[in-house]
This record gives structure tokens, C-alpha cells and sequence, in this order.
């Protein structure tokens, strides 16, 4: 959310600038401007490693002049540089960043990406601090053996539970958190619900747990693809 007319997140004119394990998102740029996530300009540098830039404003990165080095990196729009992606980050809800509790850098935040993200392990290890053994919650950094993007370390799932007002997967009105399930989701349905679900489109989810009593049934021409072990 920050606003500039250049680099809406960091700007690097005439100084040096070492970025490591961010996440630029959701910055602006005013008419006229460029790099909504970083920008150099001048005598500037800026070493960008580790990183996600997506849907900031004109070019997430953009070298204006000076040095901008971007490796193993997430550039919406792309970036030259080793190890870089320009793929969906696959945010867990980037439509409330503080998650839930409005509350930035705890467990629910809206920028922790989902375990299916290419930016899991994806990231360069040797260019990790050896001081830096926690991401920006405090969960452990690294995992897994190799770093991940971003400012946070370690994907995570969303889960929705089966109310079953009417046998319609794809009503909102059906799953506890409001939400159709994605590949991030793991979706439980229980026995006891008034309706069992009928899937009478192409759907997908990470899991699927039916417990006692649940059925889960699938129109014919639709798909259910679960994604996740």
C-alpha cells in the first residue's frame, strides 16, 4: 500500500540497497512513474534475493538506470536473473494481508502463500544470513532444506468444513469459511451435515476427509480433482 511516483516499495538513487527474503505487494505508483516494488536510478544498486514482488504498480522491478540485481526471486512480469519465476504466488488471501485479526506478522496473515506455491522451496540458501534462523513470524527459517521465498517460511492450507444447507459444492454458503475450495484447501465433510455434497462442475481441492456417515457425490461430465497427498 505504499504510494510513490518512483519505486512505490524501495527506491536505490545513488545509494546501496541489500534486500533478502521480502515480500513487495500491493504498492503504487503514481502516472508517469515505474517500479512499483523496487527501483534503481543513477549511481543506485539494489541486490534482490529471495524475494516476492507481485501486483505492485507498472514494472515490480525496474532498472532506470544504476545496477538492479534480481536472483531466485518472484517478479510479477518477470525478471532476468538466476532463478528467478514469474508465477502466482498463491497468496492465502491477499485481499486481507494482516489475515483475520488485522493483526500484521502473526500466524493468519493473508501473505503467507499456500503449500502448493512455486515459491516453496524455491529460494537460494547461500545468500540466507547465517543470523537469520527466523522469518517474519518466527517460525523457523529454513525448512525443509531449502529456503523459501518470501518473507515467510513454510507453506500452509486452509480448511473448510462441510455445513451442507443444500447439496451445492460450489454455494459459499456450504463451507464454513465462506469460501468455494481451491487447491489450498482441505475439506472435511461429516456424516452428520443435512446435505452431502454433489460436485456438479469442475472442482479442486488439496484433501478430502468424509468421515462417518459422509458421501461425496459427482455429477456426471464433472471433476474433483484433489491435488495433495
Amino acid at each position: 500500500g505504499n504510494r510513490a511516483t518512483w519505486g512505490g516499495g524501495i527506491s536505490s538513487s545513488g545509494v546501496g540497497v541489500t534486500i533478502k527474503n521480502c515480500t513487495f505487494f500491493d504498492n503504487i505508483i503514481n502516472s508517469g512513474g515505474n517500479g512499483g516494488g523496487v527501483r534503481t536510478s543513477g549511481s543506485g544498486t539494489c541486490t534482490v534475493s529471495n524475494c516476492i514482488l507481485w501486483n505492485n504498480g507498472g514494472e515490480d522491478a525496474n532498472n532506470g538506470g544504476g545496477t538492479l540485481t534480481v536472483t531466485y526471486s518472484l517478479v510479477d512480469g518477470g525478471f532476468s536473473g538466476t532463478g528467478n519465476i514469474n508465477t502466482d504466488p498463491l497468496f492465502i488471501n491477499a485481499l486481507i494481508p494482516d489475515g483475520a485479526d488485522a493483526i500484521p506478522r502473526t500466524a493468519d496473515d493473508g501473505l503467507r502463500f499456500c503449500a502448493l506455491s512455486p515459491a516453496f522451496n524455491a529460494g537460494n540458501n547461500a545468500a540466507v544470513p547465517v543470523t537469520l534462523t527466523t522469518d517474519i513470524i518466527g517460525a523457523a527459517r529454513i525448512q525443509q532444506g531449502i529456503v523459501d521465498m518470501g518473507a515467510y517460511e513454510g507453506g500452509m492450507l486452509k480448511t473448510a468444513t462441510w455445513l451442507g444447507l443444500n447439496n451445492n459444492w460450489s454455494s459459499v454458503s456450504n463451507w464454513s469459511n465462506g469460501i468455494i475450495p481451491d487447491a489450498c484447501t482441505s475439506v472435511i465433510v461429516n456424516g452428520s451435515a443435512p446435505f452431502m455434497p454433489l460436485v456438479n462442475s469442475n472442482q479442486i481441492c488439496f484433501s478430502l476427509t468424509a468421515n462417518n456417515g459422509a458421501t461425496v457425490n459427482i455429477a456426471t461430465g464433472a471433476n474433483l480433482q484433489v491435488v495433495g497427498n
